[in-house]
């Protein structure tokens, strides 16, 4: 699943945390990020202080049904694109 021009990004972190199941991030190189993690998440974060704004994020969702939430969350919020 990808996502795309993610403005909110403290939003998009509160529909992970209510996800079920696992929620990875892909990085380029192929290496695997727990974002369930709150160590993930707040490297994460810090990586990005200087921009409230995520050009793209490539995940891997374990659960369909959180895949939908996160879905539904992209759509409703206008914080972005999603495909899966």
């Amino acid at each position: 699943m990808k996502l795309y021009n993610i403005n909110n990004v403290s939003a998009l972190f509160n529909v992970l945390d209510s996800c079920k199941g696992d929620v990875k991030l892909i990085s380029k190189d192929g290496d695997m990020i727990n974002l369930k993690s709150k160590l993930s998440q707040i490297l994460l974060a810090a990586k990005l202080l200087d921009t409230s704004f995520i050009k793209e994020l490539d995940l891997k969702v374990s659960d369909p049904e959180d895949m939908k939430n996160i879905m539904n969350f992209m759509m409703m919020s206008g914080s972005g694109e999603a495909v899966a």
